[in-house]
């Protein structure tokens, strides 16, 4: 198996092991290693675990199986391993048996388990297209959970199931619910961006700010917020909203803050400080071509085309980088 993974970390090497590549190159060589340990010490569940890590992170989901398998016989009521396994089982599309192993799981976990294990076999249900059962699921356990915060998440796993389902008022009564519970942990922010996409947008702001108001540097309820307020027109309060997003975000936040900030002083005519808001924005981010896209308008909508054509060529080969092969 370690030759068999040396092979495929070759062949990811003479592609050139950019961007997803590179990703999977780093994998093959962890899964590489573990095959190794395997060799070295074939009765160890632990060094046999790693290599179904590393095997599940490359896809080779019935590899991994077969390491779960081999574990699993000598483990045979661990949870975490039955949840591992639910998760190969439910890629190689055999269901029936992930769900048989989300609730042993549960089961293996005993009465304390975590929130999020309990809620395996409504994951797996919602898998096989069993919608009304995996719900069910969910209420029962939000029924069952006695700490809010806990308490919280099925409900948001149930809004999730329920906006997929096109049930939008009855998976926003759930994210209410969870909110209350939990505040500052992002289901004001989910209900804010599902009001958002449904076109109610002062309902969103209102689900933003409270977000806000409970975990006042959660950059993308931050930016979020910014964005809505533009929507509404109220462009100084989503100025204020978007700086903050820029100095607490990571970068892909901040650039989407910066591109908002922009595009409001290009609808107020104030083109040159969008040109040199977006050159401070790359400044932060030169790889990423959207802001370079919008500084080639930017520059052209003040006469500066010659800049505004070097701009557009920039990020056109950025764009070119970023497309897979």
């Amino acid at each position: 198996l370690a030759n068999a993974l040396l092979e495929l970390a070759a062949a990811l090497a003479d592609s050139g092991g950019e961007g997803d590549g590179a990703v999977d190159g780093q994998l093959v060589r962890a899964a590489v290693h573990a095959a190794r340990a395997v060799g070295m010490s074939p009765e160890s569940p632990d060094a046999r675990l790693a290599l179904a890590a590393s095997l599940g992170g490359l896809h080779l989901h019935r590899e991994e199986l077969a390491e779960l398998a081999w574990i699993a016989e000598r483990r045979p009521d661990d949870p975490e391993l039955a949840m591992v396994m639910e998760h190969a089982l439910s890629h190689l599309g055999r269901g029936e048996e992930a769900l048989v192993a989300a609730r042993r799981a549960v089961e293996f976990a005993g009465p304390e388990a975590d929130v999020l294990v309990r809620a395996q076999p409504a994951f797996a249900l919602a898998r096989l297209g069993r919608i009304d059962e995996a719900l069910a699921e969910l209420e029962a356990l939000a029924a069952s959970v006695a700490a809010p915060d806990e308490r919280a998440v099925p409900l948001g796993l149930l809004a999730d199931l329920l906006e997929e389902g096109g049930r939008h008022e009855e998976a926003l009564a759930r994210l209410a619910e969870a909110a209350e519970l939990a505040p500052g942990d992002g289901y004001d922010w989910a209900r804010g961006n599902l009001l958002r996409e449904l076109g109610r947008t002062e309902e969103a702001v209102e689900c933003f700010s409270a977000e806000i108001d409970a975990d006042p540097d959660d950059a993308y309820a931050l930016r979020d917020w910014g964005l809505g307020l533009a929507e509404l027109g109220r462009t100084d309060d989503a100025e204020t909203a978007l700086v903050q997003a820029e100095r607490v975000g990571p970068l892909e936040v901040a650039g989407d803050a910066s591109l908002a900030r922009a595009a409001i002083r290009m609808a107020s005519g104030r083109g040159i400080d969008a040109v040199a808001l977006l050159r401070d924005a790359i400044e932060r981010d030169p790889i990423r071509s959207q802001l370079r896209h919008a500084l080639a308008e930017a520059l052209e909508g003040v006469g500066r085309s010659e800049e505004a054509a070097w701009e557009l060529r920039q990020a056109d080969r950025l764009d070119t980088i970023a497309e897979p092969e």
